[in-house]
């Protein structure tokens, strides 16, 4: 359905809803491991990933929550930037 869809429809009918889990189904062509693993050692893993989950919310959904799960992200971003720096490129 899209994460934006169930939260939608969560929001719409709440006592329909017993659980969300939101599950990131998106597809990227061949190879593109190698741009996201290029910007990522750029530096630019929290402008990345960071507009991918900000895509993830609806213009209605709670503020709290969207800056809580992007410091999430961003707090993920950080352990993984330092792994990196570590161990040299990975594999995600």
């Amino acid at each position: 359905m899209g994460c934006r869809v169930v939260l939608e429809a969560a929001l719409r009918a709440p006592e329909r809803v017993a659980a969300i889990v939101l599950l990131d189904g998106s597809r990227f062509p061949p190879h593109s491991d190698q741009a996201f693993e290029s910007r990522f050692a750029a530096g630019e893993y929290l402008d990345l990933v960071g507009g991918m989950f900000r895509q993830m919310f609806t213009a209605s959904s709670d503020p709290k929550t969207v800056d809580a799960v992007l410091r999430r992200a961003c707090r993920a971003g950080a352990d993984w930037q330092g792994l990196h720096a570590v161990h040299g490129t990975l594999r995600l």
